[in-house]
């Protein structure tokens, strides 16, 4: 038997929602004798804590803080767009630390499992040839950051990653165009 395809599960945090425990089940359910599979996080927590108790292994790569894109102004809850630009700009340094380690651990395929791990993890996984895969679980409100997240979400969906796994028609929908075959 030849080499494992290697497998690398991509969360932008460390808490356990009902994404992570989707990465849990998936981590335990793939079949060990075709693929090695590891976590990699940017800091400690629950999740990582978990990978561990069921075996996996979890490496720990930093990557630029990020600031929330809402605030709220007068109890109204408005789009913050200075976040917007400094989260843009800790995309690229961001994707060349993680193309570090996807290159020296030689994975295969990166799956990545929330909004800005699809984006640095993407170009990172470009870097490096490896595959990409989105995992989107979440349907993004056509009208949040101006209509302009979602557009972004449904471009660069249409040349980042290598496929886009979703966990309902719904969340498929919001890709359309060139984007949509690779759902």
């Amino acid at each position: 038997m030849g080499r494992k395809i290697k497998v690398a599960f991509l969360e932008d945090g460390a808490m356990i929602g009902g994404a992570e425990i989707n990465v849990l089940n998936l981590m335990q359910r793939m079949d060990h004798n075709k693929f090695e599979t590891l976590a990699i996080c940017p800091f400690e927590g629950p999740f990582t804590e978990k990978v561990r108790e069921i075996g996996g292994v979890v490496i720990i790569v930093p990557r630029l803080p990020l600031i929330s894109t809402s605030i709220f102004v007068r109890s109204r809850k408005i789009t913050n767009p200075l976040a917007i630009v400094w989260n843009f700009g800790s995309f690229i340094p961001s994707s060349v630390i993680l193309a570090r380690c996807l290159r020296q651990e030689r994975i295969d395929v990166l799956h990545t499992n929330s909004m800005f791990a699809h984006f640095y993890g993407a170009l990172a996984a470009r870097l490096v040839g490896a595959r990409c895969i989105w995992h989107m679980q979440d349907i993004v409100n056509p009208v949040q950051a101006f209509g302009i997240l979602r557009k972004v979400i449904n471009w660069c969906g249409g040349w980042l990653p290598h496929r886009i796994a979703v966990v309902s028609n719904a969340v498929g929908m919001m890709f359309t165009g060139n984007t949509a075959h690779k759902v």
